[in-house]
């Protein structure tokens, strides 16, 4: 965490008795570059509003799990045996609602996506072929 009197406030702080804001020091958060993939990766983890479940791409990684899992002739209840390996619990609902881009898979989940199917991270997340 950085510290200085000189730095922008944060949106939504609320100054108040006791904290940083109320003290006149700011918390500025160092910003890292972000490639495409990397923007693009942390819009669709983050956490779903109302209004865009029903969007096309709201979740892109549910269509390429449905599809390879098909392709290995796996049932939503083998892929959840599988996940369980890797320490993923998910039972076959919350696979199809993940197969449906109804609901979203944390970090943890998509590396274990990737191990129980054989594809690779990469390959969810963009549809690249090289990187299938």
């Amino acid at each position: 965490m950085f510290l200085s009197q000189s730095a922008q406030r944060l949106p939504g702080g609320i100054p108040g008795k006791g904290n940083l804001a109320s003290s006149g020091y700011h918390v500025r958060i160092p910003q890292l570059p972000q490639s495409g993939k990397e923007k693009e990766y942390l819009r669709l983890s983050a956490p779903m509003e109302s209004n865009d479940r029903h969007h096309p791409s709201a979740n892109l990684i549910g269509e390429r799990v449905r599809w390879v899992r098909e392709k290995l002739q796996l049932t939503q209840d083998q892929l959840a045996g599988r996940l369980a390996k890797y320490g993923v619990q998910l039972d076959y609902v919350k696979i199809g609602q993940v197969e449906k881009g109804k609901r979203r898979v944390i970090d943890k989940e998509l590396v274990a996506f990737a191990k129980a199917l054989g594809v690779s991270v990469t390959w969810l997340l963009s549809g690249d072929e090289s990187h299938l």
